[in-house]
């Protein structure tokens, strides 16, 4: 049986798409590709899916993150501080994860807001817009302790490797991870249809991210 193994998860109705796909690495050390977004119905079924592979959530040693968004990352602060595993993730998407929410909407509102703002959109817009973000972070459970993916390109298992390779685009901090030479893990690199890519952010001097 292969030892990368693909779980697909509900997202909650906020999301344009009906589920995420996150993987497991069953191998020492027993790695998530991904987490799913935080709510206990997503919890309970991860837990349930995992079950399946002879795998507890307290089993997980590391995450490994695509990017920062919410439906992919939501669940890694749980697991983090409940079972002390380690996050990873690329350090220009860290922020994303140790932002209280509260921090994460007013650094929507000086850097969106001040942009639709500067081309005269209509401040009822730009509120509802900026407001639209925090139906989102509800479903982030913050991360205290996360490692930045920045020099080391290539994680070892037992009988099995993972190579990171970043794909700015999707996020600013977007990568993704390449198992054993020949499959490609992308995240959100790769989209059909809902989002623009790049996406439209901003660094924390407020330049936008291309």
């Amino acid at each position: 049986m292969s030892k990368l193994i693909e779980i697909s998860l509900p997202l909650p109705d906020y999301f344009t798409y009906n589920s995420v796909n996150i993987f497991l690495i069953k191998e020492e050390p027993i790695t998530l590709i991904d987490t799913g977004p935080f709510t206990e119905k997503v919890l309970l079924l991860l837990k349930e899916k995992l079950g399946h592979y002879a795998i507890q959530l307290s089993d997980i040693k590391r995450i490994f993150l695509t990017h920062g968004h919410v439906d992919h990352t939501g669940i890694a602060g749980f697991l983090e501080e409940k079972y002390q595993c380690e996050v990873y993730i690329h350090y220009k998407d860290l922020k994303k994860l140790t932002l209280n929410n509260k921090d994460k909407l007013n650094f929507k509102k000086q850097t969106l807001g001040k942009l639709l703002e500067k081309y005269k959109f209509d401040k009822n817009i730009i509120e509802k817009l900026t407001f639209f973000f925090k139906d989102f972070y509800k479903f982030n459970w913050k991360l205290k302790n996360p490692a930045k993916i920045v020099n080391k390109k290539l994680w070892e298992f037992e009988k099995s490797t993972l190579k990171v390779i970043e794909l700015p685009g999707h996020t600013a901090g977007s990568v993704g991870y390449l198992y054993n030479d020949h499959n490609l893990i992308l995240g959100d690199s790769l989209l059909n249809t809902t989002f623009v890519t790049p996406i439209l952010e901003f660094d924390e001097k407020f330049n936008s991210y291309k």
